[in-house]
C-alpha cells in the first residue's frame, strides 16, 4: 500500500470521530461562555484544548515540510492529547480510566481514543523528524 495513501487514511479515520467530539466542544463551550460560572473554566479550557487539537489533526491532511509548521502541529497535538487526559480525570477519574483500559465500550472508545492515539503517533514522528533535523 502506498505510503501517502496509509498516512491519508489514518488522519481521516482519526478526524472522522474528533468531528463529533468537536461539534460537542463548540456546543459546550458556547453554553459555557453563555452562563459563564467561574467553575466552568477547566471544561472551557478542556474544550478550547480540544478544539487546538483538532486543528493539529487538519493540519497533518497538508503535510508542509518547515520547521516551524511542525512545531506549530506538534504544539496542537499536544493540546489535543492534553484535552483528552483532562477530560477523563475531571469527568470520570480513575472509572474512565478503567473504561479505557478494558474497552469496554469498543465504539465509545474509539470515538474519545482513536483521534488521540493517532495525534499521540504523529506527535512522536514529527518529534523525531524535528529532532533529526537539529541532529
Amino acid at each position: 500500500m502506498n505510503k501517502n495513501l496509509l498516512h491519508f487514511i489514518i488522519v481521516i479515520s482519526a478526524i472522522l470521530p474528533a468531528s463529533l467530539l468537536l461539534l460537542l466542544s463548540l456546543f459546550g463551550a458556547f453554553n459555557l461562555m453563555v452562563r459563564f460560572e467561574i467553575v466552568s473554566i477547566l471544561i472551557l479550557l478542556i474544550f478550547v484544548l480540544g478544539i487546538l487539537g483538532y486543528v493539529g489533526l487538519i493540519m497533518l491532511l497538508f503535510p508542509v515540510r518547515n520547521k516551524e509548521r511542525e512545531v506549530l502541529n506538534i504544539i496542537l497535538l499536544i493540546c489535543g492529547i492534553c484535552s483528552c487526559i483532562l477530560f477523563i480525570n475531571f469527568e470520570g477519574g480513575t472509572i474512565a480510566w478503567k473504561w479505557i483500559f478494558t474497552l469496554e465500550e469498543p465504539g465509545e472508545w474509539f470515538i474519545l481514543m482513536w483521534p488521540t492515539l493517532v495525534s499521540f503517533g504523529y506527535l512522536l514522528l514529527n518529534i523525531k523528524r524535528l529532532t533529526a533535523d537539529v541532529l
